[in-house]
C-alpha cells in the first residue's frame, strides 16, 4: 500500500510539472440492471432482472424497499420488490439520449431541407434581381421615351398654336384681300365710268366749240358780203 502511494505520488509531481502525463478516457453506462424480487430483502428471490429505463408503478415503499408492479401485470410475477434508490423520477440518460438523438435527426433533417430551401430562395432572389434590373432598365428607357414625348407633344402644341394663328393672320389677310378686291374693283369701275364721262365731255366740248367756231366763222364771211 505505501508502495502504490508513493508511485501515485510521483505520478501526480510529474503530471503537476508539466511533464506528459497519459490517461484513458472513459465513461460510466446508464445500462443497469435491477433485481426484481419476491420480498423487501437481498434474502428473498430474484423474480428476474429489470432493464433501465422500464417504466413501473410503486404500490408501497417499506425502508430502502419499493413494492412495484410492471405495465400490463397480472399475476404475482409481475409484482416485485426492488431497491428504491434505482428508482428515479426522471427518464434515464440513456433514453434521454436516444430521444435527443432522435431530434437532433429531426433537426438534421429539417437543416437540410432548410438549406436545399436556401439554396432555391437564393436561385430565385437571383432570377428576380435579374427581372428587376431588365424592369428597371425597361423603366428608364419609358422615361425617356416619355420624357421625349413630352418634349414632342410640347413641341406639337407649340406648332398647332402657331398653325393656329398663322390660319386666323391667313383668314384675316384673305378677308381683308376680298375687301380690297372689291374695293378695287369699284375704283376701277368708277375710274371707267370717269374716264368715260369726261371723253364723252371732251366729245360734246369739242363739239360746241366747233358750233361755235362755225357760227364765228359764218358772221366773219357775211360783213365781207
Amino acid at each position: 500500500m505505501r508502495r502504490f502511494g508513493i508511485i501515485f505520488t510521483v505520478a501526480l509531481g510529474i503530471c503537476m510539472s508539466g511533464q506528459w502525463c497519459a490517461a484513458e478516457q472513459i465513461y460510466v453506462t446508464d445500462d443497469l440492471k435491477v433485481t426484481f424480487r419476491s420480498g423487501p430483502g437481498t434474502e428473498n428471490r430474484i423474480i428476474k432482472m429489470i432493464s433501465s429505463g422500464q417504466p413501473v408503478e410503486v404500490l408501497e415503499t417499506q425502508e430502502d424497499w419499493s413494492r412495484i408492479q410492471l405495465p400490463g401485470g397480472t399475476g404475482n410475477t409481475d409484482e416485485g420488490w426492488v431497491l428504491s434508490r434505482y428508482l428515479i423520477n426522471r427518464q434515464p440518460w440513456k433514453m434521454q439520449t436516444a430521444t435527443l438523438l432522435q431530434k437532433n435527426s429531426r433537426l438534421s433533417n429539417q437543416v437540410v431541407t432548410l438549406r436545399e430551401n436556401l439554396v432555391e430562395m437564393k436561385r430565385l432572389k437571383d432570377e428576380l434581381s435579374v427581372k428587376v434590373a431588365e424592369t428597371t432598365s425597361a423603366l428608364s428607357e419609358l422615361d425617356t421615351s416619355y420624357q421625349e414625348l413630352r418634349r414632342g407633344s410640347a413641341q406639337y402644341l407649340k406648332l398647332k398654336k402657331s398653325l393656329a394663328d398663322t390660319l386666323s393672320k391667313m383668314n384675316q389677310v384673305e378677308n381683308e384681300f376680298a375687301l380690297l378686291s372689291e374695293a378695287y374693283k369699284k375704283i376701277k369701275y368708277s375710274e371707267r365710268n370717269i374716264w368715260f364721262a369726261t371723253g364723252a365731255g371732251i366729245l360734246i366740248f369739242g363739239l360746241l366749240i366747233g358750233i361755235m367756231l362755225g357760227k364765228r366763222e359764218k358772221r366773219r364771211a357775211q360783213k365781207y358780203y
